[in-house]
């Protein structure tokens, strides 16, 4: 998504929103890796990805979530099973530095 979406959705498959994506609703999908601004809930049956410019205002709910430095969160979050909170940082964007 690199634009605003509204509503909500419920994807088997990966939803990616760009750093340009607005989404105001609740996402449900097996996976999603988040650039741009959630205004709802994120429910994830695998894996959620925030990176440095992702800004989310709802609840997360994910069995693994990798949450990069930047990245900017509100709300609580629940492990769906057992799993971890993995911070991180992009190596990519060093990598395009050089």
């Amino acid at each position: 998504v690199n634009g605003t979406f509204e509503g909500d959705c419920d994807i088997e498959g990966v939803v990616v929103l760009s750093e340009q994506g607005r989404w105001i609703g609740n996402i449900g999908a097996s996976s999603a890796i988040i650039s741009g601004e959630v205004q709802g809930d994120i429910s994830v049956r695998e894996k959620l990805e925030l990176t440095h410019t992702a800004r989310v205002t709802g609840r997360i709910v994910a069995p693994v979530i990798a949450i990069e430095e930047g990245a900017i969160h509100q709300g609580e979050i629940r492990m769906a099973r057992e799993g971890e909170v993995v911070r991180f940082k992009e190596r990519r964007h060093d990598e395009d530095a050089a």
